[in-house]
């Protein structure tokens, strides 16, 4: 009898953790897309330095709000708070990748973009739970 509770609370856990793993990962390969392009761009046109990190975070945006969009639409409801925690997470994730290779400082540019991210995922989740489904 234990065991059948067991596996039900870690069925719920999984269908919980589940939306928000999809949903990182969509964003994360729309991150990498956007900072592609991105260089790109810079590249052929031989843009200043200090457009870099502008474009950084824009692309960071895109990500978090395509993972926090993903993440609604799988879940259906609670837009705002699972795009919001997938938004975090996709920052942690960002943030770890850049302290092991530039060994990154917390500093205002990551609490910005730590802002920025989580708002976008939030904005995502919304219009995630919030578009007709076809």
């Amino acid at each position: 009898m234990r065991t059948d509770r067991v596996n039900s609370d870690q069925g719920r856990v999984f269908s919980k953790v589940r939306p928000v793993l999809l949903g990182l990962s969509a964003g994360a390969v729309v991150l990498a897309v956007a900072l592609v392009a991105f260089s790109a761009l810079l590249t052929a046109q031989s843009s200043p330095q200090a457009m870099i990190s502008p474009l950084s975070i824009v692309a960071s945006i895109l990500g978090a709000l395509v993972a926090g969009l993903v993440t609604a639409r799988l879940t259906g409801r609670q837009g705002a708070l699972y795009g919001a925690i997938t938004g975090l997470l996709l920052f942690g994730v960002l943030f770890a990748i850049s302290l092991v290779t530039w060994h990154e400082q917390f500093d205002v540019q990551a609490i910005i973009r730590l802002a920025a991210m989580i708002l976008a995922g939030a904005l995502g989740g919304i219009l995630g739970v919030n578009l007709k489904k076809r």
